[in-house]
């Protein structure tokens, strides 16, 4: 027990500092937004890390340091494609609508095939005669 409220304590020492607010960050350079700033994208972020809930303009995600600790756990998230995808419970790595699956995941693209060419029965291709292979040469 003295373990406990002495690393506890140990703990909340510690040095810590607010993240700011996005509205207080601006544009480090023209690598991109620092850790903090609100984004739409992760290329907009300097970390190329742009996470949250939210999928609109009106609700921007944060830019976060690609370099975080995040936890090991795997959960659901909604993505704003609405398909559901699986990321650490504390780390999504991109922006989701929310936390959880998706109440009914939308179906992936059709894959396109090319249609097959047409069997003609008067052309020389009647899968009922084999092919016909050339001889082959005998080996002395």
């Amino acid at each position: 027990m003295r373990l406990l409220l002495l690393t506890l304590a140990l703990c909340a020492c510690g040095k810590t500092e607010p993240i700011p607010a996005p509205e207080q960050v601006v544009t480090s350079d023209a690598s991109g937004l620092q850790d903090g700033a609100a984004c739409l994208t992760g290329d907009q972020c300097a970390s190329g890390v742009c996470e949250g809930q939210g999928c609109t303009d009106d609700l921007p995600g944060i830019c976060i340091s690609a370099e975080r600790v995040c936890t090991m756990d795997v959960a659901d998230y909604c993505g704003c494609d609405g398909r559901t995808f699986q990321a650490s419970g504390s780390c999504p790595g991109r922006r989701f609508d929310k936390r959880g699956a998706c109440d009914a995941d939308k179906p992936s693209e059709p894959e396109r095939l090319e249609p097959e060419p047409a069997w003609d029965p008067g052309a020389d291709n009647d899968p009922e005669q084999p092919e016909e292979l050339p001889p082959s040469e005998e080996v002395p």
